[in-house]
């Protein structure tokens, strides 16, 4: 029984070292997608050439909505021109190239499901021969960077933010180089300092409203300069929506006239005119309301559910009809799958 009982052990300490190997292995193959990236780079193409006058051959037919659509499979050469036209004036911008070359995977994924990477590669280098091998270096890292992105999943959903964006960071500059990097994901870049000044409003309670305003223009002027204006009118509400929310919490320590002006004062900053502003004072008044008829509606029904009444269903009834008229039977909805929409905690400014 003993040397059984040594060879059950064995038998599970050799599957368990085969499984650390197997896992070993798994994780550590490459994907398909770096395969054939190593095999374009152990047996690169030449660049192919094309017909400049290839666009010209372009048969176009109109669609039933006025616009005008492809008829027939394009050539390769007019695949290229077709290219050219769209990317050519500011392909020298890494950004440029990055978004190219990923609508290009987009296509080839769909085209040469099994040899889509030489496909990109042979599209771009044609297209710009001039820059065939920078382009196939941005294919490499962009390659790599997806391959790692998906392999990291798990782990960046894990992270904080900016820890998340510090790995992030580090791994861009160290595939496509700093400055490189810098150009690619500068819209992104912009886009996540203004998100990171909101969530510092939110942490800096009890700061005056008009200072983390300020706050929030000054990173929004370091970051897009002369087009901060521009930025600022392009995505209105949804900055400002941002921002309200970020200052919930300062916003339920003030009197209902405190929130009004605070509210006011923050639209007004991010932009807003004087019609537009009347607007949102008048539908924060509805809402107040609206909050406040449903906190009053909840007490009542709380009381006749404590009643003990033979006719609770139908007292409750009249009371959604009596506080909401037309949306009762909406609120009723609501209820029955366990949703109280007032029970909750108003987002001021907000709903």
């Amino acid at each position: 029984m003993e040397l059984f009982g040594r060879r059950r052990n064995l038998f599970i300490a050799i599957a368990g070292i085969a499984l650390v190997i197997g896992a070993y292995f798994y994780f550590t193959r490459d994907s398909d997608a770096i395969r054939q990236l190593k095999r374009l780079q152990a047996n690169p193409r030449p660049v192919r050439q094309y017909e400049e006058s290839a666009v010209e051959k372009i048969r176009y037919e109109l669609t039933e909505t006025g616009g005008k659509r492809i008829v027939g499979e394009l050539t390769f050469e007019q695949k290229l021109a077709l290219i050219r036209e769209k990317w050519g004036k500011h392909i020298a911008r890494p950004y440029v190239q990055i978004k190219m070359l990923e609508e290009l995977i987009n296509i080839c994924q769909k085209e040469q499901p099994n040899d889509w990477v030489a496909c990109v590669n042979e599209l771009a280098a044609a297209a710009f021969p001039q820059l065939a091998g920078k382009l196939q270096n941005q294919l490499a890292s962009l390659v790599k960077y997806n391959d790692w992105l998906t392999r990291n999943k798990d782990r960046l959903d894990k992270m904080t933010r900016a820890d998340r964006r510090k790995l992030l960071s580090e791994m861009r500059n160290s595939l496509f180089g700093d400055e490189n990097a810098k150009d690619i994901w500068a819209a992104e870049t912009r886009a996540e300092n203004l998100k990171a000044a909101i969530d510092d409003m939110k942490t800096a309670q009890g700061k005056d409203l008009n200072a983390k305003l300020a706050y929030f223009k000054d990173v929004l002027r370091e970051n897009y300069g002369d087009q901060a204006r521009a930025y600022l009118e392009r995505h209105q509400q949804e900055i400002t929506n941002a921002i309200v929310d970020s200052v919930q919490a300062d916003l339920k320590g003030m009197s209902p006239t405190q929130q009004r002006h605070a509210l006011r004062t923050i639209r007004s900053e991010m932009g807003m005119d004087s019609a537009t502003l009347e607007r949102w004072d008048n539908l924060d008044h509805e809402r107040e309301q609206r909050w406040n008829s449903g906190k009053d509606y909840l007490a009542e029904r709380d009381k006749i559910m404590k009643s003990g009444s033979n006719n609770t269903e139908s007292q409750i009834a009249e009371l959604r009809k009596k506080y909401f008229g037309a949306e009762a039977d909406t609120i009723a909805q609501e209820e029955s799958e366990g949703f109280y929409r007032y029970q909750g905690t108003q987002r001021i400014g907000l709903e």
